[in-house]
């Protein structure tokens, strides 16, 4: 079986969504992620928190499955109102390094978001 990784995710920014597939064949998902709410964004803010501890050796590890529900949140927020699920993340193989390159594109996707528009 093969394992999906945001790496082999194809993540595109474009009109105020971010748009992420995971998965192949019939298991392909495909979200167009609106913008944060204030709460999903202060999630991410503290995921990306923690990460950087784990990163730095201040922690020791993060719990996977509490960052996949940050992560599941806020991909749940989507156009299609699709429920992306931490388990769905899980089967598809995402680890803390999807993790962070999934909060790597959301921190640039919020700077766009910020940008003014002209």
């Amino acid at each position: 079986m093969h394992m999906a990784t945001i790496a082999e995710a194809r993540l595109k920014t474009r009109k105020d969504v971010l748009k992420l597939t995971i998965g192949e064949g019939d298991e392909e998902l495909t979200v167009s992620i609106l913008p944060p709410t204030k709460a999903m964004y202060e999630d991410m803010t503290a995921l990306c928190g923690v990460l950087a501890r784990v990163a730095s050796g201040e922690d020791e590890c993060a719990d996977l499955g509490d960052l996949l529900s940050v992560v599941a949140n806020v991909m749940s927020n989507n156009t299609s109102l699709t429920r992306v699920s931490a388990e769905r993340l899980e089967a598809e193989g995402f680890d803390v390094v999807d993790v962070l390159e999934f909060a790597n594109a959301f921190a640039c996707f919020v700077k766009e978001l910020a940008k003014p528009k002209n």
